[in-house]
């Protein structure tokens, strides 16, 4: 049998065909090592500054725990030709405790009843408290006031409310008409059941706060509804700080503090606040209490904080497709030991 020398030449399909194989493996390769060196840094600052540091807290807010975990995975497949048995199993180890750990810190239990107590002022002193971030209406305005009308709360915290002019606010009394309706900048709605006495507009460092003050049960209550700009590269330490300094101001009166704070409850600069507050998802939820983005929330921005005047009963994250928050929906007490020890501290008057 006499051969050619083209039949001894691979065929040049054949050569394509190999070269292809190699750069698409050696793309998969390196896209595998660059996922795992974002999901080391992400892990590292996790572990350590978190966003203490300029830009790097962008970073840090890219990579919640759900996406590290899933970040390995898809390295794992990506590197699954060219990783030892040994790197695969560390991989699949890490993946793992990343789910884990965000299952530890984001599930919610209710706190014992010890803290969150059922002893109720001689008047009640008893409120629904929503708050919602309602994404500008971009899904209908429709059904956002059903959802709004379906909390039945008592006090509703409302931003991006977007466009807020005049016939929104028509809008607004018409469907809340036993509410009074407060007006904020930056799109931001206070709604009551109970007189607003007082309100008040604060910006400061990117970020917007509304300020109103609402007559309860024989007392002034301070509400605060916060919405801290989301720009991924600013800094977060001067609005929290700003909301600290606000926090601090108001703590010796029954305060409520909420807003979307797109900053995550396990940020640094949130660490002061729990001095004096408490968040309620975390002393009455149950759940996971990650708000953002719907269908899939991996972070935990939107938030509602009380001191120590109140006692949380309960509270719960809602599901809804209109917006790509979840509302939050709190009820809370006036705490009566907190009120005998006001009281007591009042100078006694000249009779």
């Amino acid at each position: 049998m006499h051969l050619s020398p083209n039949d001894l030449t691979p065929d040049s399909s054949c050569r394509s065909q190999s070269g292809w194989t190699r750069f698409r493996f050696g793309l998969q390769v390196w896209l595998g090592r660059t996922i795992v060196i974002l999901v080391t840094v992400g892990l590292l600052l996790r572990l350590s500054i978190r966003d203490a540091v300029p830009y790097l807290s962008t970073i840090y807010y890219a990579t919640p725990l759900p996406l590290l975990s899933a970040g390995l995975i898809v390295a794992l497949y990506l590197m699954r030709g060219s990783s030892f048995l040994r790197t695969r199993l560390l991989f699949q180890g890490v993946s793992f405790l990343c789910a884990f750990a965000f299952w530890f810190y984001h599930y919610e239990i209710p706190a014992a009843s010890g803290n969150r107590g059922t002893v109720q002022l001689p008047h009640g002193g008893k409120l629904k408290v929503a708050f919602w971030n309602v994404a500008r209406g971009v899904r209908g305005w429709d059904p956002v006031f059903a959802a709004l009308r379906s909390f039945d709360a008592d006090v509703i915290g409302i931003v991006e409310c977007d466009p807020l002019d005049e016939q929104m606010l028509s809008r607004l009394r018409r469907e809340f008409s036993d509410c009074e309706v407060a007006e904020f900048s930056h799109s931001m709605v206070l709604l009551s059941r109970y007189p607003i006495t007082f309100q008040e507009n604060r910006n400061d460092c990117g970020a917007d706060f509304g300020v109103a003050c609402i007559q309860f049960a024989g007392q002034e209550l301070q509400f605060v509804v916060a919405d801290i700009t989301g720009r991924p590269l600013h800094f977060r330490k001067g609005p929290i700080e700003s909301l600290g300094d606000i926090a601090t101001e108001f703590r010796e009166r029954p305060t409520v503090i909420m807003g979307d704070f797109n900053t995550p409850i396990e940020s640094v600069f949130l660490e002061p606040l729990r001095d004096n507050y408490l968040n309620t998802i975390e002393q009455g939820g149950r759940g996971f209490d990650c708000t953002w983005p719907v269908p899939c929330p991996v972070l935990t921005i939107d938030q509602m904080w009380v001191n120590q005047s109140w006692k949380v009963q309960s509270s719960q994250l809602g599901w809804t497709w209109v917006s790509d928050h979840r509302p939050i929906v709190s009820e809370i007490s006036l705490n009566p030991t907190r009120q005998l020890v006001a009281a007591k501290m009042r100078p006694a008057q000249n009779l």
